[in-house]
């Protein structure tokens, strides 16, 4: 029998050790070359779906490196994917979803299917526990661009709360649908007035969100009990106390039927508002170069309970109140300036009928189109929300 010498296992040994730390200096150099690239700004408009594609890309790619990097040296042993939550992407200019945004949403999830070692899905309380990342975004209108509007997204590290990589796209695709998705569009109010924070969403902790957000889905699906029970379990968490959860108990309540108890939400959503932002932007909708009231047999079944109640809430504290009317950028400044003169009178004026301590209590004004939020002048879903009544607290 053979036995090595004693200098042979020494040469043995030492090319095993040789071989492991070169295997450990290549493991050490892979962990410490992680180079994340904080922000991308894609400058050439593309469309909406190159911009998903692109926006995409380099979020994926940017989640795949760092959570390499977060299993360390010993990583490739852990096949485990890293696991994504993709929040609703809003648009920026309302703070509310539309039909544009959900394609984002729902773009960028089917996007990671191109990824071996991520997988992405809705953000929602079954996906929210075992997630790893969440990427948010939004779309907004950029006049000083061309006309062009932005699409911007991010990620986060749930765990650490790192903020791994931004991204923004120009996008010049006008044919992009600004319509509500359900939710949005049945909600009484605006989220957001001119100057306004406009990220109170964007706050949230994913908890409150993941909750909100089924929340809204039950609402599209007309499961309302479900979307009823949810918002109300969202109203119990100290960040859940929001206008969007108030909007979804008024209109989920008003769609079973519950009238008193959806007016009651009504009441505390006009009071919250009233509090926090100090205003309350109704979509109370116009015809064109008219003080008439439109919009779908839903809402305009509305209108007069929305007035009441805040009437009712302006008879009962004898504060004042200012009632403005805005316009959308369409036509010469003088008009508008008098077009929406004209509409806050009118609100005045359908209030006082039921009150007519409001005429005391309250007083017109009319901006125009001086304090649009989007300002395309588009006479269409994309600038609605310049086409509004707010009432402010004080005269």
């Amino acid at each position: 029998m053979f036995y090595p010498s004693l200098g042979s296992l020494r040469a043995r040994r030492g090319r095993r050790g040789l071989f492991m730390v070169l295997c450990l200096s290549l493991l050490s150099a892979c962990a410490t070359n992680y180079q994340p690239q904080k922000q991308v700004i894609h400058q050439q408009g593309v469309s909406l779906a190159q911009a998903i594609q692109i926006t995409s890309q380099h979020l994926y790619t940017q989640i795949a490196a760092h959570h390499e990097h977060k299993k360390g040296r010993l990583g490739f042993l852990n096949r485990q994917a890293s696991k994504v939550v993709v929040d609703e992407f809003i648009d920026r200019d309302s703070q509310e979803s539309v039909m544009a945004t959900q394609q984002i949403t729902q773009g960028v999830i089917q996007a990671a299917r191109g990824y071996t070692m991520v997988q992405a899905y809705p953000l929602s309380r079954q996906y929210l526990p075992n997630a790893h990342y969440v990427i948010r975004g939004y779309v907004y209108y950029d006049p000083q661009k061309n006309s062009q509007y932005r699409l911007f997204a991010s990620v986060q590290h749930l765990a650490s709360g790192e903020m791994i990589t931004l991204s923004q796209v120009f996008i010049n695709d006008r044919g992009m649908n600004f319509a509500r998705t359900p939710e949005y569009r049945d909600t009484p109010t605006f989220p957001i007035r001119k100057g306004q924070v406009r990220d109170e969403l964007a706050r949230l902790d994913p908890e409150t969100r993941a909750i909100l957000n089924d929340a809204g889905k039950a609402y599209a699906r007309k499961d309302f009990k479900t979307a009823q029970q949810l918002y109300t379990q969202a109203s119990e968490r100290p960040q859940g106390q929001i206008a969007r959860t108030y909007s979804g108990l008024y209109i989920s309540e008003l769609r079973l039927g519950q009238r008193k108890a959806a007016e009651a939400a009504f009441v505390r959503l006009i009071k919250l508002n009233l509090a926090k932002r100090q205003n309350i932007a109704l979509k109370l909708l116009f015809k064109v170069n008219s003080t008439e009231f439109i919009g779908d047999q839903f809402a305009t079944a509305q209108y007069q309970m929305w007035l009441k109640k805040i009437a009712e809430l302006i008879a009962e504290q004898r504060n004042c109140l200012t009632i403005v009317g805005h316009s959308s950028h369409t036509g010469q400044a003088n008009y508008n300036l008098q077009l929406s003169q004209k509409r806050a009178i009118r609100v005045q004026d359908d209030m006082a009928m039921t009150f007519p301590e409001v005429g005391y209590y309250s007083k017109t004004v009319g901006k125009g189109f001086s304090e649009n939020i989007v300002g395309s002048g588009t006479d269409d879903q994309r600038d609605m929300v310049d086409r509004r009544v707010e009432f402010l607290q004080g005269c």
